[in-house]
């Protein structure tokens, strides 16, 4: 069955976000000379103290690593500049190993989508492209899509084209029916039926492009959708994702640590830390050090393709604190209900254009209306809309969802 769009409306929350949020972006991030300063009259040294002793908790301080983390750092900003820096641990297991350190350089995974999503947007606000304009003349591959709607008897899959239009709203608020294999039972064996093998996890255009699980604003799907998001800035940008983001974003914040994998800017060389991983028996390893992505890619990823430090993305949720933001990263009607790490199983959420806001308070934690993601490397962010300040966690470690760093977190978040 064909499902119609007809039923949904679009609510002026991001027309009216449109008229006030980006032109205040722009200024910030084409116009701003930026240089982060420490506003210590924010926290007290008590309060600073307990934040530090916080990552020293979860960092390992000898050889017993079981239930620890090698290394941690984190950063809370306000639009001002950072309110506290900190870092607790070490890069490697030898004793002389450097010290964790703000600047260290390393994958940061779907954290990458905060970024496209900004991205993405300062073209809506140049009207070089509608938030609701069907993208698929401009980016043709998705044209191609179909839709798996189940199996017959013989256990052949039953799909459909999808002929509606996929707006950018729904690339950048997980809405267009796309999702990552893991988890996806009718996707895997849809992909078994028709011996597709490539996934988004192989940075291929065809491995971005699985068959949609539905069409587009039925529901919420995390996938590639921002990876076409950031294929749709090449196309009405003019230029690589990498040089428009060095030219709009990375280059005016002077987040001179910041790139593509696997580039490793000039700044960040030497820096680079290699991410663990935890063993059966709940003790630390190194993973192999081999790339977490491949070393060559058919197309850049906007949704997990960045590599980045602790600092320099302090300095990017500080920028965007200095526009409003706060109310682009809320408003979207599409999705509602569900969990994530931080909050409470239950917590109403909806997923904006950056990522996913509780609409009530948690106590001693975020406020209603406060926003958060993070990445396959356990990185984390939030943003507090009514206190006006936002955190980032780096740990670099996998796999995602590690129980010690979803403690640190909420930890962490409650000293905050």
């Amino acid at each position: 069955m064909n499902e119609s769009r007809s039923d949904y409306k679009v609510t002026p929350h991001l027309t009216a976000f449109l008229k006030t949020v980006f032109f205040a972006i722009y200024l910030t991030v084409f116009c701003s000379d930026i240089t982060l300063q420490v506003h210590s009259s924010y926290y007290t040294p008590a309060n600073v103290k307990k934040i530090t002793q916080v990552l020293q908790k979860y960092v390992a301080s000898d050889d017993v690593t079981t239930n620890k983390l090698l290394g941690a750092s984190a950063i809370v900003v306000d639009q001002n500049g950072v309110l506290y820096s900190g870092t607790a641990g070490k890069t490697d297991f030898s004793p002389d190993a450097q010290p964790f350190s703000l600047d260290f350089f390393g994958w940061i995974a779907s954290c990458s989508k905060l970024v496209t999503s900004t991205a993405a947007m300062q073209l809506v606000q140049e009207s070089r492209i509608g938030l609701d304009q069907d993208v698929r003349l401009i980016v043709p591959k998705l044209n191609t899509l179909q839709i798996i709607r189940g199996f017959d008897n013989s256990g052949i899959p039953v799909v459909e084209n999808d002929t509606l239009p996929i707006d950018l709203r729904y690339l950048l608020t997980h809405t267009m029916g796309m999702t990552y294999e893991p988890g996806t039972p009718d996707l895997i064996r849809y992909n078994a039926c028709i011996n597709r093998t490539e996934s988004a996890f192989d940075f291929t255009r065809e491995g971005y492009l699985p068959a949609l699980i539905r069409a587009a604003v039925v529901g919420w799907q995390y996938g590639a959708s921002l990876d076409w998001a950031g294929q749709l800035i090449e196309r009405v940008g003019g230029k690589g994702l990498d040089s428009y983001m060095a030219q709009r974003i990375f280059g005016p914040l002077r987040m001179r640590s910041t790139a593509f994998f696997p580039e490793v800017p000039r700044q960040a060389a030497g820096h680079e830390i290699v991410i663990s991983t935890r063993t059966e028996n709940g003790s630390l390893a190194l993973m192999p050090r081999e790339p977490a992505l491949p070393p060559t890619q058919e197309m850049l990823s906007g949704g997990a393709g960045l590599a980045s430090t602790a600092r320099d993305y302090g300095v990017f949720l500080s920028a965007l604190l200095r526009g409003t933001l706060r109310e682009h990263l809320a408003k979207d009607p599409n999705t509602g209900g569900g969990s994530m790490i931080g909050i409470p199983q239950g917590t109403p959420i909806i997923h904006g254009l950056g990522g996913v806001m509780n609409r009530v308070d948690v106590p001693v934690k975020r406020r209603a209306g406060s926003v958060s993601w993070g990445g396959a490397s356990n990185p984390r962010w939030w943003v507090d809309r009514k206190s006006g300040v936002a955190c980032i966690l780096f740990v670099n470690h996998m796999p995602w969802g590690d129980q010690v760093v979803i403690d640190l977190w909420n930890e962490l978040e409650n000293e905050d």
